[in-house]
């Protein structure tokens, strides 16, 4: 194994990475301006992000048709850390927003490139930042989105609090200029990215 900045272990070659993915990798890292590292470990994607090595958890949503992603974290001792913690160790929104980002491009890229599933993909937009959507945050991730080759109408973004009308109808109106849907607390249970 290869490692960086002794957080994140590369392979080193004995697995043949298919090269979708490791275009995948290169988009993704360069979206990050280099500043968290990206890796791919087992086919799929890994990144860094406040030393923690951050991956994609996937279980099936309660409608059946669409899968819900979540982050899981792990401190350099490869404890478990649960995905709420980091996000509350973000406390710049500016930090939690590229750790929101960060998240759903990994979770984008290991469930449609490396797992090449057709299923609808369910991402979680922080509380924190819901009212915070109409940011250029979505617009990196949809330009990323479209340089993968991954269709905004495959994704459904939802928030697991309730928000107030207004809110709401923008936050709507607002994924639906993208393609992608948005679903309101009603129907989420799960807050976690």
């Amino acid at each position: 194994m290869v490692y960086l900045e002794n957080t994140l272990a590369f392979p080193d070659g004995e697995n043949a990475t298919p090269t979708h993915l490791a275009r995948a990798l290169d988009l993704v890292q360069h979206h990050s301006l280099g500043e968290h590292p990206v890796a791919i470990e087992g086919n799929r994607l890994v990144l860094r992000f406040f030393k923690c090595r951050l991956g994609s958890h996937f279980t099936p949503s309660e409608n059946g048709i669409a899968v819900r992603a979540s982050a899981t974290a792990q401190l350099p001792t490869g404890h478990a850390l649960p995905y709420s913690t980091l996000q509350a160790l973000a406390m710049t929104e500016g930090a939690l927003t590229r750790l929101e980002r960060l998240s759903h491009s990994v979770h984008a890229v290991n469930h449609f490139i490396a797992a090449q599933s057709s299923q609808t993909l369910e991402l979680a937009v922080n509380p924190r930042l819901a009212t915070q959507a109409l940011t250029p945050h979505d617009a990196r991730f949809f330009a990323l989105m479209s340089k993968l080759g991954i269709d905004p109408a495959r994704m459904i973004a939802t928030v697991a609090e309730p928000l107030e009308p207004v809110v709401e109808t923008l936050l709507r109106d607002h994924y639906q200029r993208f393609g992608m849907q948005f679903e309101p607390s009603s129907s989420v249970e799960d807050p976690s990215a």
